[in-house]
């Protein structure tokens, strides 16, 4: 899965290594807010996770593939579970904000907020 020595994984080696520890299940990655990927795998009762990049200075227009991402990015990866969708569409009426529900590493349950202007996520899926 390519974790280093202090522990750290990329989140875009999540998949392979899901599938490397029991290959009875398919993982895959989606990027560039795909909030129906998160709504369909939760509503089809896939959890999935969700990894957030916390690097303000990336430019979306520079990044070309998940790949891109590998050293530049800093961010966190939580279990996605449960979502609400918002009823403020803030920027776009077509897009509402949706509020998910996650476990993080720690065993803590957060809200996730995910307007239309959020960027920089990745959806795992994990299907069995």
């Amino acid at each position: 899965m390519g974790t280093n020595s202090d522990g750290e994984t990329v989140p875009t080696d999540f998949d392979d290594g899901i599938e490397d520890y029991d290959s009875s299940y398919s993982a895959s990655n989606t990027v560039w807010e795909r909030r129906s990927e998160i709504k369909n795998q939760i509503d089809s009762g896939n959890p999935c996770v969700i990894s957030h990049w916390f690097n303000s200075s990336l430019d979306k227009s520079e990044i070309d593939d998940v790949e891109d991402l590998k050293g530049i990015a800093v961010g966190h990866s939580e279990t996605a579970y449960e979502y609400e969708e918002g009823d403020d569409p803030v920027w776009n009426p077509t897009e509402p904000t949706l509020y998910v529900t996650t476990h993080d590493t720690y065993g803590d349950i957060n809200e996730i907020t995910l307007k239309s202007t959020t960027l920089l996520f990745l959806v795992q899926s994990i299907d069995p």
